[in-house]
């Protein structure tokens, strides 16, 4: 599971370079989008199954809850971090894209560096 949400999150964090590799071309900017959205695509599922194999049956709605709310918390202060990064670099729109680049690189490294791999994660037994 790690390695497949892992590969989801670092296609879209790389996605953002490509955002800025395109240029103003259509068919750029699209490629990029669509590895993007193929990135949240493969992670979802794996991301959700590690939270919940590593979340206790009792606990499970806390989790996902938890996730919902960092996940919303995210998407408001994304773009008040691009605005104020445009305000503050007079337009540099390359400057939000190399940010955001590595703000999901940070991400992708965490989720190597804390989130548990197969083997740690507990085994279940359902009667």
């Amino acid at each position: 599971h790690k390695l497949v949400a892992g590969t989801g999150y670092a296609l879209s964090a790389l996605s953002r370079l490509g955002l800025l590799l395109a240029g103003g071309g259509t068919l750029g900017i699209g490629a990029a989008l669509a590895a993007d959205r193929i990135g949240k695509g493969v992670r979802t599922a794996p991301r959700d199954a590690i939270i919940s194999l590593s979340s206790p049956p009792d606990a499970l709605g806390r989790a996902f809850g938890v996730h919902r709310a960092m996940d919303t918390t995210g998407a408001l202060l994304g773009p008040l971090a691009a605005f104020a990064l445009l305000w503050a670099t007079a337009d540099a729109y390359d400057a939000v894209f190399v940010v955001s680049f590595c703000v999901g690189l940070l991400g992708v490294l965490m989720l190597v560096a804390f989130v548990p791999g197969r083997e740690a994660l507990p085994t279940r037994r359902y009667a």
